[in-house]
């Protein structure tokens, strides 16, 4: 199955261009942006494939990219579709989960991870001890991933803005049609 990348080029585009689609309907910007939080995620899964070179042909799978040369032929700016993909699967990944706190929710779980780990491996079980390992692992990962969920929180926001949106959206399917004339 060939996964052609302008394909997603343009559907990642249509979906960030959700301030204009919100001027015509509220309820339709809403399934748009939907949709667009599963676009991203396929947008940001295909360009870290590219980024790394993975060979997918084994599991049936070839994702339809024209070469170097073509791209640089049809056009120069061409050669930035990957870093152009990759901002544009962030900003349609981060629309829907930018107010979720995910920093507290993961801080959390690997707190139990923490507990179970010292429980089976070193075989403690005393309440005070276990008490003690939650809470240490809970407040390091809670404070390393919070450093983290404000950057992303920060980008989130500027790629929010709806002239970046738009601009973004417009140069996502102008990308994508480019590449599908190839």
């Amino acid at each position: 199955m060939i996964v052609p990348v302008a394909y997603l080029l343009i559907a990642g585009g249509v979906t960030a261009l959700t301030p204009l689609i919100g001027r015509i309907s509220k309820g339709l910007s809403r399934f748009v942006s939907f949709l667009g939080f599963f676009v991203g995620i396929a947008v940001i899964a295909v360009s870290v494939i590219l980024a790394l070179n993975l060979n997918l042909a084994q599991f049936g799978l070839e994702l339809g990219v024209p070469t170097a040369s073509q791209l640089t032929g049809r056009s120069p700016w061409l050669q930035y579709f990957l870093p152009v993909m990759v901002i544009l699967g962030t900003l349609l990944f981060s629309r829907p989960i930018r107010n979720v706190r995910w920093a507290s929710l993961v801080s959390l779980g690997l707190g139990v991870l923490g507990v179970y780990g010292v429980r089976v491996i070193l075989g403690v079980g005393t309440t005070v001890v276990l008490g003690v390992v939650f809470l240490i692992v809970t407040v390091i990962a809670y404070a390393l991933l919070r450093f983290v969920e404000d950057l992303f929180d920060f980008v989130a926001t500027f790629l929010a803005l709806p002239p970046v949106e738009i601009i973004l959206g417009i140069v996502g399917v102008y990308f994508g049609i480019l590449i599908l004339s190839i």
